[in-house]
């Protein structure tokens, strides 16, 4: 074979093995395409999915705000007092009560009846407000409700306690009737209206934000709590006495102290200038 001969094979090999090439990477280009076009569909296909998700009810703060005021609307607490929630919120003292009612809401799944800020009259024509009274089958429960915060000392034979708060670098303290004293004559002034056949406790509530001191009592129907430890502590009384009520006398002491709690503004207003001009002596 000639020389020239053997540079033409060359060549034509050489093209034959640039085609060959050339041809695979369009193949594989092609190949790449077809993958990439599959996993595309793959992933833009659950568009049912986005379908659904936007068919699902989103909440907002407002809802759940919206929620909150439809439940407090059918609650007893509401239908009792007539206050709004923003009212309830925007008091310390009607917060504390309502915070109350939520811990032990549940005591109305077993018969259990709530009554409200109930104006009794007392020997000397003035009235003693009661924050909550619980109706049970096995017990009344008078509640006291102190929504204080700081710590808090006191025993039950002082006259007053006293609620001790952090002011900057210095301590700040506020002095208030001792309320076991307070709650006492509370269950004075009930006892004389539906006698004392039956076992009253008497219930002292301090706030989350509190921390009581060595503060106890020893009368035994007697509890002082912070709002965290009112279940439990109503729950072990509540086991104490069980069936001290049949549910028809529950009811009958429930109808009779339920008009104490719908007393006219002019009541209201006389017992808070009672109160008031009590403290100036």
């Amino acid at each position: 074979m000639n020389t020239f001969g053997a540079y033409t094979i060359t060549g034509n090999l050489s093209l034959i093995i640039l085609s060959l090439a050339f041809i695979g990477a369009i193949t594989v280009i092609v190949i790449l395409f077809k993958i990439i076009a599959k996993l595309s569909k793959i992933i833009i296909k659950p568009k049912k999915n986005i379908t659904i998700e936007k068919n699902v009810p989103k909440y907002s703060s407002s809802t759940y705000f919206n929620k909150t005021i439809d439940e407090y609307l059918k609650s007893t607490y509401y239908l009792s007092t007539h206050l709004s929630l923003n009212a309830v919120k925007s008091d310390k003292g009607r917060y504390g009560e309502y915070t109350i009612f939520k811990v032990l809401q549940t005591q109305e799944h077993y018969g259990g009846r709530f009554l409200f800020n109930c104006y009794l009259p007392k020997d000397n024509k003035q009235t003693t407000e009661i924050d909550i009274i619980l109706l049970t089958l096995n017990g009344i429960f008078v509640f006291e409700s102190k929504n204080y915060n700081g710590w808090i000392y006191g025993s039950e034979h002082q006259e007053f306690w006293t609620q001790t708060l952090p002011a900057g670098n210095k301590i700040h303290k506020e002095h208030f009737y001792n309320p076991i004293m307070q709650n006492k004559s509370h269950i004075k002034s009930l006892k004389k209206l539906i006698g004392d056949t039956y076992p009253i406790y008497s219930i002292v509530v301090f706030s989350y934000n509190c921390k009581l001191k060595n503060i106890s009592a020893s009368d035994p129907m007697t509890k002082i709590v912070s709002i965290n430890d009112l279940n439990s502590a109503v729950t072990y009384l509540l086991n104490q006495r069980p069936n001290s009520l049949t549910q028809d006398t529950l009811i009958s002491i429930y109808n009779q102290l339920y008009p104490y709690t719908q007393v006219s503004e002019e009541v209201k207003r006389k017992h808070a200038e009672d109160i008031q001009a009590k403290k100036q002596e």
